[in-house]
C-alpha cells in the first residue's frame, strides 16, 4: 500500500486513533451514541464474523435498509475484508430487487424486517444470496439477526490486503 493509499477501514482505523470516544454516530430515534474508537471495534467484531460465516475478498454483500447503524457497520467491515457491498434501494419494487442482487452476484444478503415480504416473494429467484440477516433483529424464519456475527474477542482484527483500487461498492443506477 503506498503512502496515499486510503481504503475506507484505513480511514477509520486512524479516526479510531485520532478521535477516540468523540461521536461517529448519533442516533436522532433512540439516543444512542457511537464514537470513533467504538465503531472502528464493532466493524472488527463484524468483520471477522462475516469471515467465521465465509465471506472472503471480492464476495458482494447485498443490503436493503434504510439509514441505520448497522448499515454504516457492514462498510466498515466489508472494508476489512474486501468485500464488495451492494447497496439496494429500497424504493424499487420485487423485480428489480431481484435483479440487482443476481446481478451483483451478491451471497449474503441483510435487510430490515420490513422489506421481508418483498424478499419473501422474490426469495426462490434470488440465485446467488445464500443467507439472509436482518439489520433490526431476526424473525426465526430464516433471518438472522446482524448482531448474532459480531465476535466477542479481545483481538483485533486482522484486515486482509486491500488496494485503493480494489472493488468496494457496486451502486445500480436506474
Amino acid at each position: 500500500m503506498g503512502l496515499y493509499d486510503n481504503t475506507f477501514y484505513s480511514v477509520a482505523a486512524r479516526n479510531a486513533l485520532c478521535h477516540g470516544d468523540r461521536d461517529a454516530w448519533i442516533d436522532e430515534v433512540n439516543g444512542s451514541r457511537v464514537g470513533f474508537r467504538g465503531y472502528f471495534q464493532q466493524t472488527g467484531s463484524l468483520a471477522g464474523g462475516l469471515r467465521e460465516a465465509g465471506v472472503r475478498k471480492g464476495d458482494r454483500i447485498g443490503i436493503l435498509g434504510k439509514n441505520r447503524f448497522e448499515y454504516f457497520l457492514l462498510f466498515g467491515a466489508a472494508a476489512a475484508l474486501g468485500a464488495v457491498v451492494v447497496p439496494i434501494n429500497w424504493r424499487l419494487s420485487g423485480d428489480e430487487i431481484a435483479f440487482n442482487l443476481n446481478d451483483g452476484g451478491c451471497s449474503i444478503l441483510f435487510l430490515d424486517r420490513e422489506f421481508m415480504p418483498v424478499v419473501g416473494d422474490i426469495r426462490g429467484r434470488l440465485d446467488t444470496v445464500k443467507l439472509y440477516f436482518g439489520l433490526d433483529g431476526g424473525d426465526g424464519d430464516g433471518l438472522r439477526d446482524v448482531r448474532s456475527l459480531l465476535v466477542d474477542d479481545d483481538r483485533p482484527f486482522e484486515p486482509v490486503d486491500v488496494a485503493m483500487n480494489d472493488d468496494f461498492v457496486i451502486i445500480h443506477t436506474a
